[in-house]
Parts: C-alpha cells; structure tokens; sequence
C-alpha cells in the first residue's frame, strides 16, 4: 500500500523557499564564473597579442647559421681591405 503525504500550506512554503534560496545560490555562482571566464578571455586576447608581436619580432631577426655566414664574410671583406691597405 502507497500513502499518499499531504503537506500543510506552511511546508510547502518552507519547501518553495529553500529551493528558491538554492536557485539564488546557483545563480551568483553563475555570475562570477561568468565574470571569470570574460576575465580569463581578456588575458588570453592580451596574450596572444603578445604572442603575435613576439613572433613578428623573431621573423624580422636571423637565425644563428644565417648570422654566423655573414659574419664569415664580413670578417674576409675586413681581411681583403686591410691587405688592399696595406
């Protein structure tokens, strides 16, 4: 056999109001998890600025191979005028 509880208008309401006090809960979490997130994706946006601008820079400089034969031939170019000099 199934009983059937009948609940009284003040427990209803006590029921009503602490799944409303859940509902408020969840929703000011809901706000900073929001406020959050738009601040870690400013950062991200700022570091990929960053990240963007690094990599311009490195793709305007030599690598270290390049750098070492130009040096090489600076350094015969400086050999060959001192002997013209000289």
């Amino acid at each position: 056999m199934s009983e059937e509880k009948t609940y009284k208008a003040g427990e209803v309401m006590s029921m009503l109001e602490q799944i409303n006090g859940g509902i408020e809960v969840i929703g000011e979490q809901h706000g900073e998890i929001v406020k959050n997130i738009k601040s870690i994706n400013g950062r991200l946006d700022s570091m990929q600025n960053d990240i963007t601008e690094i990599k311009h820079k490195l793709s305007e400089k030599v690598d270290r191979e390049e750098f070492n034969k130009l040096e090489n031939r600076v350094v015969k170019m400086e050999k060959l005028m001192l002997a013209k000099l000289a």
